[in-house]
Parts: C-alpha cells; sequence; structure tokens
C-alpha cells in the first residue's frame, strides 16, 4: 500500500528574534523522513511518492530537502542525478525528449545557432549571468536544470502576485510591472518549441488564464504584443490604427489545445485568445479553428456562458453596430473575403451556455436588440431549441427573442413592426417565461397577451407567484419571532 504523503510531518521554520516576520516555511522533520524511509525500504514505491509530491508543487523545495538526506532509498539516485532527470521526464520539463542529454543536446545547438539565447530567465542585475553562457549549457545538470525551471516560476509567482495585488486593491497596474509582467511570460514560453516551453505555459495560464493572449499559437492584436497599449498615448496615431485591427500569430506550442483547455476551465472568456474564436466587436473570426477547438469551446462555455459571443456562428455584439455588417475570418495574409467557418454542434454549445447565463442569448443569432429592436440576422435553424433552453433558465431571456417589445417600443408597438424575423412557437416560449417571472409580461405584445392560452397561463403563474410570496413571507416572520423570542399564533383546534 502507498504511504501516505501526510506522514512526512512538516514543522514551522524557527523564526529570530528582531527579524522582519516572513511567511511560514514548511520544513519535513528529519525523524519523519526515516520512518518514511524504512517503510518504503527495499521497494520502488518511494519514486512514486516523490513523483506526488513533485506533481503538487515541484518547486516548494521539498524535493531537495529529501536528497540532503543520507543513507536513504533515494539517496544515490539524487547524487547520480537520474531522480532529478526522472522528475524532469515526469513533469514534462524536457518536452518530448526522455532523457537528460537529449534535452541538453537542444539548448546547445539553440545556442549555437542563436547566441542571444536566454535558456533562464535572468531579470536583476545580481543574476548569475553564467547560467545562459554556452559553456554552461553544455555542461549543466539534470538537478541545474529541475532548478532553472523552478526559479524561472517562482519569479513569474512573484511578479503575478504584485500584479494581483494592485488588481485586489482597485488600482491600475503599474506601466513598468505590467510590462515586466508581459516580457517574463513571453521569455518562458519562447522560442516556442523549446523543451520546457509547454510546462510552462500550463503553469502560466493555471495561475492566470488571460495569459494565453501570449502563449505562441494564440492570435494576438499588434498593440498588445508590442506593449503600445501601455507605452504611447490613447490617440497615437499608430495605436489607433493597429488597435482592433491587426492580429499576428505564431508557431504553436506543441499540446497548445491542452494549454488552452486549461485556461477556458478557468476562465470562460479567455475563449478569446484561441484560434478560431469569434470577435464579435469586430465581426471577425480571428483564424482557423486549431486542433481540439470543438473541445475548447465546449470547456468554455460551461465555465461561463457569456464565452458563446466568442463561438463562431455567433452574431456581433449588436450594441456595436448600427447596421448588419459583413462577417469575415481572418487568416496568415490578413483579412480577406474568407467564410467563417461556425460550429457544427453550436446548437448544443447555446444550449450548455443556457445553463448558467441567460444573457448569453443575445448571441445567438436571431436575437433582436433589446434597446431598439433591430435584428440583424434571420433566426437560425435551431433557434427555438435554443431560446427554450434560456428562457427556462429565465425567463427574462424572452427580452431577446424575436417578437418581443424593445426599451424603445413599449408604449408603441408599431414601431417595431417589419424589424423582426418571427419564429414559430413564441406564444410557448412566453408561458415558459412566465413560470420564471410574470414580470415578463411587461415585453409581451397585447395581441399575444389577448390569446387565451396565454392569459390562462398568466392568471395561474400569477396565483403560484402570490403563493411562494406568501409562504416566503411567512418564514421570514417565523425565523423573526424565533429570534425574539415571541410565539407564533396559536395552532387551530379539532
Amino acid at each position: 500500500m502507498l504511504p501516505r504523503l501526510s506522514e512526512l510531518r512538516l514543522k514551522a521554520a524557527p523564526v529570530r528574534v528582531g527579524t522582519q516576520p516572513q511567511k511560514t516555511k514548511r520544513v519535513i522533520e528529519p525523524s519523519s523522513i526515516k520512518q518514511f524511509s524504512d517503510r518504503l525500504a527495499g521497494t520502488d514505491l518511494w519514486m512514486r511518492v516523490v513523483e506526488v509530491m513533485a506533481e503538487e508543487e515541484p518547486c516548494d523545495e521539498r524535493i531537495q530537502t529529501l536528497c540532503k538526506s543520507r543513507g536513504m532509498p533515494w539517496s544515490g539516485r539524487c547524487e547520480d542525478g537520474t531522480l532529478y532527470e526522472h522528475l524532469n521526464v515526469h513533469l514534462g520539463f524536457y518536452g518530448s525528449f526522455t532523457t537528460h542529454d537529449d534535452a541538453q543536446a537542444w539548448y546547445v545547438a539553440r545556442k549555437r545557432a542563436d547566441p542571444n539565447y536566454a535558456k533562464v530567465v535572468l531579470y536583476n542585475a545580481t543574476g548569475d549571468r553564467t547560467k545562459n553562457d554556452l559553456a554552461r549549457l553544455e555542461v549543466f545538470t539534470a538537478q541545474q536544470h529541475f532548478e532553472d525551471v523552478c526559479a524561472d516560476r517562482r519569479l513569474y509567482k512573484s511578479l503575478l502576485g504584485m500584479v494581483k495585488r494592485q488588481e485586489d486593491e482597485g488600482r491600475e497596474v503599474a506601466t513598468d510591472l505590467a510590462m515586466m509582467y508581459r516580457s517574463v511570460v513571453r521569455h518562458m514560453v519562447n522560442p516556442f518549441d523549446a523543451p520546457h516551453v509547454s510546462a510552462h505555459a500550463k503553469f502560466i495560464v493555471g495561475n492566470d488564464p488571460n495569459a494565453l493572449e501570449f502563449i505562441p499559437g494564440s492570435p494576438i492584436l499588434l498593440h498588445r504584443y508590442n506593449n503600445w497599449d501601455l507605452t504611447m498615448r490613447p490617440d497615437d496615431p499608430r495605436l489607433l490604427d493597429a488597435k482592433g485591427k491587426v492580429f499576428l500569430k505564431f508557431s504553436p506550442i506543441v499540446d497548445y489545445p491542452e494549454i488552452a483547455t486549461i485556461a477556458v476551465k478557468l476562465n470562460g472568456r479567455a475563449l478569446q485568445h484561441v484560434p478560431g474564436s469569434f470577435h464579435p466587436k469586430m465581426a471577425m473570426q480571428l483564424g482557423s479553428p486549431c486542433e481540439g477547438f470543438d473541445e475548447i469551446v465546449m470547456a468554455a462555455v460551461e465555465q461561463d456562458g457569456m464565452a458563446l459571443g466568442r463561438v463562431p456562428g455567433s452574431q456581433p455584439d449588436p450594441r456595436e453596430y448600427g447596421s448588419p455588417g459583413p462577417m469575415l475570418r481572418f487568416d496568415d495574409e490578413g483579412i480577406g473575403e474568407l467564410p467563417i467557418t461556425p460550429l457544427q454542434n453550436y446548437v448544443e454549445v447555446a444550449k450548455v451556455a443556457a445553463k448558467n447565463t441567460y444573457r448569453a442569448i443575445k448571441y445567438v443569432k436571431g436575437s433582436i436588440d433589446i434597446y431598439d429592436g433591430n435584428q440583424f440576422y434571420a433566426p437560425i435553424d435551431g433557434y427555438y431549441e435554443i431560446a427554450e433552453a434560456f428562457v427556462r433558465k429565465d425567463g427574462h431571456a424572452l427580452r431577446w427573442v424575436p417578437g418581443s417589445l424593445d426599451e424603445k417600443t413599449l408604449d408603441d408597438e408599431s414601431a417595431t413592426m417589419g424589424k423582426q424575423w418571427p419564429i414559430d412557437g413564441y406564444n410557448d416560449l412566453v408561458k415558459l417565461a412566465f413560470e420564471t417571472d410574470t414580470f415578463v409580461i411587461r415585453y409581451v405584445p397585447d395581441a399575444i397577451m389577448e390569446l387565451e392560452d396565454v392569459q390562462k397561463a398568466y392568471k395561474e403563474e400569477k396565483v403560484k407567484e402570490e403563493e411562494r410570496r406568501a409562504t416566503r413571507r411567512e418564514a421570514r416572520y417565523a425565523r423573526a419571532r424565533a429570534a425574539a423570542g415571541t410565539p407564533g399564533p396559536p395552532l387551530p383546534m379539532g
């Protein structure tokens, strides 16, 4: 049976009186290591234990602490470097390479081809500049590679912590800090084919999903790539010319689909950085869909239904357009007259989006602008099925369904006439909407409300609504009486 990691007892490192308070550092007790060693003697289970520890957090120095112990089952493999080589392979620090020698050969060849190549991020004057020298790369060990990866990660986490603190305080992130953060991210994931970059990319988006924007393989706006959004005045002609118009795309990192999936599972709207996604404010698809795009999209809308606005097949944000415009697909040669590639299972994806937010219905082709009633596109096949899912989630989704009144025409229904393609089954959606909130009657035309079955449904739901309110009201009174120690009304006799 595999020993539990909890058996490795941890204690706080001693703090000297008079020093600045520091975060508590976990230290493994030597007696705990000895007991653990005895349990594992004569087996290879200890290697699996070390793997699990490294998977949890490879850079918290527990591995190095274990390797400092003498006479343990793993001591020999620590000393000859095979333990670190095994972990580098297991954690993906060598990428597709399976030996230290093969990975090292890649770094040496790269440095010879590009003398400016830097394997390790050195972001201060006191950093060891020799870490990126060819002489060092020709002889660096598996342990040193492990430590190089961890050094980059610790620098990244430090910068990310500073960025998040400023954001949490409601401050705009300082320009120098924002540029430093982006620079470190770019360094850690470039060049795209370096052995360690895939592991770095997964680590980065696992901590900051929006950093997917800077991962090779994601389309990125020119002004963001060059930091013009941080260094130029908002009215600079170069910024205005490039902003929202020119995208760059670089060769993708190996495992890009997996990296993107990690990001969208944490923040569905990170879908905007994935090749093949749709830009609702620009009416543009950002390149052809990448490998695994359908699965990435589904993960995104499961996390955040509003990610539906980034799914090809959706309509542009109606608030950004005064009239329907052409929807184009961006490719590596520029914006051309390329048709958008809609998602084949769009209906199913939209129904999943409906499960966590009703407002995403505005992105479904055929939905109206709730402010002026404009409908730029005819309802897509399956619109009713999608609308039913959204209205079932929240009756207020009815506001975006063609046939409903918009804000400007609530008092003048004739103003909407001729502006929309009606859909079959609108009356049924109205009755379904009443089940969640009868207030949506405000958006239902009088001609529909005059229908006998719609009137009946409204009245029935109004009664149920009043009963629910009475029940909630009585429950509040009961809680108040209980808190005050006041008895309720006497129970009926008989």
